[in-house]
């Protein structure tokens, strides 16, 4: 049976992922509400894609799929819609005539530079008081607790 500290312990456990997930969770809404104020066009998770490839284009569909944590039929649907938009668009890889490379239109790239300033805006009203040490602490903990899992992923116990 365990103990009154492992318990304890089990509780934080639970109720940490539950804070993660809810704090994202928070987040992604409160950038999909600020994008939608501003009649962007765009979702969050399309935002998330501008950003992506803003950052590092080209990327293949899977580079974007791994990147943004989305299976690879969800990159496809939204892919085809932000194409429809005239935000991204495919051109075939010069080295794998089976794979494309996505990259931003010059409407993609304004897209994203509008938008950009709303979503920095959102996420430091989410970090208002907190420090510089807060953040760093903030970003090394989570880093952590997604290395334990990409670590672990392939193990027995995973369930990733």
């Amino acid at each position: 049976m365990p103990g009154i500290q492992q318990k304890k312990k089990d509780g934080k456990l639970a109720y940490s992922g539950f804070m993660i997930e809810r704090t994202a969770r928070r987040m992604k809404q409160a950038i999909q509400k600020i994008l939608a104020e501003h009649d962007t066009g765009i979702t969050a998770d399309q935002w998330i894609i501008l950003n992506l490839l803003s950052e590092h284009a080209p990327l293949s569909q899977f580079e974007l799929a791994e990147k943004s944590f989305k299976d690879a039929p969800t990159i496809t649907r939204m892919l085809d819609l932000m194409i429809k938009k005239e935000l991204v668009e495919r051109l075939p890889d010069p080295e794998d005539r089976r794979r494309f490379q996505v990259i931003l239109t010059e409407t993609g790239r304004k897209k994203h530079r509008h938008t950009l300033p709303l979503v920095r805006e959102i996420r430091s009203i989410g970090y208002e008081n907190l420090s510089e040490k807060d953040l760093n602490l903030l970003m090394r903990i989570m880093d952590t607790i997604y290395t334990n899992f990409e670590t672990h992923k392939n193990s027995d116990h995973a369930l990733l």
